[in-house]
């Protein structure tokens, strides 16, 4: 499930608030002593998802999940920061294909913008994106969150509309990548100073990319939270060859990252 820490968060005797990116959900229970959050508690949110947790009084829970919907076929927009600058990213999750064109329009965007068709979309199976579109820029400060960008989704004999909006971006990259190399083994360890984002977030997860010359990709980490060091053992490299390597600081809940990248002679 992963782990995730959440500050401010008031636990009432019947109702607990918990603000989830921009879907805020109300929890409640029977009964409960204030600022004691065992017992059972359950919840629906905007898309009719309904959920129940348990917390027990030797500190294990329980969860249950009732899925009406999912992410699939709503929008959303994530936000980058790179040395560049901001920049946004809108997609819109379609993975049977149903809609035949999505044009998205809001900040940095001069009219409007067609997403094109990826049909291998991170684990949604298929999306309309900017993967093979010129990134969505903002600027190298970012603006005031909400963002908001508006959808037009054409279907084959339907046009409906929805809105989403970027709510997070990040205050500062990661920096001081220092790539070390051990001289038996010849495994790699990568070390960083950590970043921050617009809404504290001390849990960042910190993934590591390495590319070859022609931007192929060689290898992905497995993702650390708030971390500030991943070592690389295996596919073996090749001594001599430079490679890229980039890393991301991803506010996961709150889909904002950024992201540096440096070369590295092997």
């Amino acid at each position: 499930m992963g782990t995730a820490l959440k500050t401010g968060v008031t636990v009432g005797t019947t109702t607990l608030s918990w603000d989830s990116a921009n879907s805020p959900i109300t929890w409640k229970r029977g009964s409960g002593a204030a600022n004691d959050i065992t017992g059972t508690w359950t919840a629906v949110n905007p898309s009719g998802n309904s959920f129940e947790f348990t917390f027990n009084a030797n500190g294990t829970f329980s969860h249950i999940g009732n899925l009406i919907t999912s992410n699939s076929g709503n929008p959303l927009v994530s936000s980058e920061y790179r040395t560049t600058g901001y920049s946004a990213h809108p997609r819109y999750d379609d993975p049977a294909q149903s809609a035949t064109s999505v044009v998205v329009t809001g900040p940095g965007i001069a009219s409007s913008l067609s997403l094109l068709y990826n049909a291998s979309c991170g684990g949604s199976g298929g999306c309309w994106d900017t993967r093979w579109l010129p990134p969505v820029k903002l600027g190298t400060t970012h603006p005031t969150p909400p963002s908001i960008y508006t959808f037009t989704i054409q279907g084959a004999t339907t046009t409906k509309t929805a809105t989403a909006s970027s709510g997070c971006f990040m205050e500062s990259l990661p920096s001081n990548l220092v790539v070390s190399k051990a001289p038996t083994s010849g495994n790699l360890t990568f070390t960083w100073t950590k970043a921050y984002s617009i809404n504290p977030n001390p849990n960042l997860k910190y993934h590591v990319q390495i590319s070859d010359s022609a931007l192929n990709n060689v290898w992905n980490s497995p993702s650390v939270i708030d971390a500030d060091t991943i070592t690389y053992a295996s596919p073996a490299l090749t001594t001599g060859v430079l490679y890229n390597i980039t890393l991301t600081a991803d506010a996961f809940e709150l889909d904002c990252a950024a992201s540096i990248t440096t070369t590295f002679t092997y």
